[in-house]
């Protein structure tokens, strides 16, 4: 009986450790199974079995730290997307320079998927090809790229993003960056096509995600939001500081310009000339034909005269009939060069369209230089209106030099 009671107190024992030595490892997994479940990641087991059981713990903690890299890897993605977002944002808020902007869109786009290069591709004028207008990571220049060549090209064709995981042949030598890996989204702006950004990678073994070409293509709608403001603003400037009939520039402009252009004058003692323009008698063409009429001859007078200035040379509406024109680096001898041109080309034949009337005008105008004339928008200003009017009293169609004897004034 002694021997028996032993033998079942032994087989109690002996099954409770069993037990436990076989449970304990489904324990701890379900316990690390549930931490992992949780978001802790950095928990491991630690357990001395062989087999199956060993086996799985090892097969578990290596699962737990393949997730853990994971999870940093897409925290650091996300806050790396986040401060290209953000700086995207300061940019556009920052400034209406096209330049400046589309610059940081490409190195935002590059610094947000890890690219390796990138290039920002413009039309041509002929919009059959593109340029590269900004690159990034390049070496060596690039030449123009037909549209529907290289990844570039397809995108600028089709008018949606693509992704390649190898350009292979495809790529034109020369003329596209040959990395084996690129991305590229269209830039959109005002419901047209106005350039491609591509990303490129050289590691074929780490293809653009999806998600990485939403990033792009996400970028690229915002550089197309910021050219549109761009564009609206230069426009909006353009109209604050030109004439609205005539398409020249405004008195506001004219006395913004002025005031750089004294300043540069003093500093390196160079001339320059103010002309001051009335059409004669140009009441009477109103009295006449009418306003509509008498708009269309200073459009067309505008035109005229800015054929014969050169670039350098600000022309505006000073109001009503009365044009004001700034000579950089021009003595009172070669305004009155250029007001005998004007002169000329609004002797040469009358005004009006085909099948109108024609209108003969003439004009006259004052000349005065710096420093001869005075050194101040004021004095020079005066000087040539004074000029002007003593044309005008003179007989009108003259030019007249300021503070000149009459003998300076030519009669035309």
């Amino acid at each position: 009986g002694l021997l028996l009671l032993v033998a079942v107190v032994w087989t109690a024992v002996t099954g409770s450790v069993v037990s436990r030595w076989i449970t304990r490892p489904i324990v701890v997994l379900s316990q690390r199974a549930r931490a992992l479940a949780e978001g802790r990641f950095d928990e491991r087991i630690t357990l001395r079995a062989s087999g199956e059981v060993g086996q799985l713990a090892a097969s578990f903690n290596e699962m737990s730290e393949r997730l853990s890299d994971m999870v940093k890897q897409l925290s650091s993605s996300r806050e790396q997307l986040r401060r290209a977002v953000r700086r995207v944002g300061e940019t556009l808020r920052s400034t209406h320079n096209m330049q400046q902007i589309l610059e940081s869109l490409l190195n935002t786009a590059s610094d947000a998927v890890q690219a390796d290069a990138a290039v920002l591709w413009r039309f041509a004028p002929n919009r059959r090809e593109l340029y590269a207008a900004i690159a990034n990571g390049v070496e060596g220049e690039l030449g123009n790229l037909p549209v529907g060549a290289g990844i570039a090209g397809v995108v600028a064709e089709r008018g949606g993003p693509v992704t390649r995981a190898s350009q292979g042949p495809e790529a034109i030598e020369g003329r596209e960056p040959r990395f084996p890996v690129a991305a590229g989204a269209p830039v959109y702006s005002g419901g047209r096509i106005q350039g491609v950004v591509v990303v490129y990678r050289q590691d074929e073994s780490r293809p653009f995600t999806e998600e990485d070409l939403e990033t792009v293509v996400f970028l690229a709608e915002q550089g197309g939001v910021a050219i549109e403001n761009v564009t609206l603003h230069e426009e909006a400037q353009r109209l604050s500081l030109t004439d609205g009939l005539t398409g020249v520039w405004n008195r506001r402009f004219f006395q913004m310009n002025f005031r750089h252009t004294l300043a540069t004058a003093v500093r390196f003692e160079r001339p320059f000339s103010v002309l001051m323009m009335d059409l004669d008698h140009f009441k009477r063409v109103n009295d006449t034909h009418g306003h509509r009429r008498g708009d269309a001859i200073l459009v067309e007078f505008a035109r005229r005269v800015n054929n014969v200035l050169r670039e350098v040379d600000t022309f505006a509406r000073y109001g009503g009939e009365e044009f004001v024109c700034l000579l950089s680096e021009t003595d009172h001898s070669g305004a009155v060069t250029t007001a005998g041109k004007i002169q000329d080309v609004i002797n040469a034949e009358p005004f009006g369209e085909p099948g109108e009337e024609p209108v003969r005008l003439t004009v006259s105008i004052g000349v005065a230089s710096y420093p001869r004339n005075g050194a101040s928008f004021s004095s020079l200003i005066e000087a040539a209106d004074q000029a002007l009017y003593d044309a005008k009293q003179a007989g009108r169609n003259r030019i007249v030099v300021a503070g000149g004897a009459p003998s300076l004034s030519v009669a035309k």
